[in-house]
């Protein structure tokens, strides 16, 4: 695997699990809420619906993720570090995406919707790994250049 690419896998990792899960993890709590599960043509209709929503939506979520993941990657973190920093990101991106979709979190119901992509946003960012930076060993030339 390409190391300079590895921040980019990461990041679009983290976000197609989030855009796959959270669709069912949103009809559970939409099934609680409501007080039914419902049909299973309707509950599988629900879930294609909200991937291809979650998906296009959530494009400007992916981009902002890669771009802080690769700033924070070239930083001297430890990977505890690293993803608390991003998980801490990645939910207010989260927030922020749904928000400006949704028009606010005024209403209880327009923020719950948002809880099952941060949960699997949280749960994407400790369960990936990332991969270690490549070690450079200076070369002869390096240091001429120094």
């Amino acid at each position: 695997m390409n190391k300079n690419m590895s921040d980019i896998i990461y990041s679009t990792k983290v976000w197609l699990a989030s855009v796959v899960t959270g669709p069912f993890l949103l009809l559970f709590i939409i099934g609680a809420q409501k007080g039914h599960v419902g049909d299973l043509q309707g509950a599988l209709g629900f879930i294609f619906i909200a991937m291809i929503y979650g998906f296009l939506f959530s494009i400007p979520c992916w981009i902002a993720l890669m771009l802080v993941v690769r700033v924070v990657y070239n930083a001297e973190y430890d990977e505890e570090k690293f993803k608390t920093i991003i998980n801490i990101i990645a939910v207010g991106i989260a927030l922020v995406i749904f928000g400006f979709v949704f028009g606010g979190f005024y209403q209880l119901e327009r923020f719950s919707w948002s809880i099952p992509y941060i949960v699997t946003l949280t749960l994407g960012v400790w369960y990936f790994k990332l991969a270690p930076k490549e070690k450079r060993i200076p070369t002869i030339i390096d240091h001429l250049v120094e």
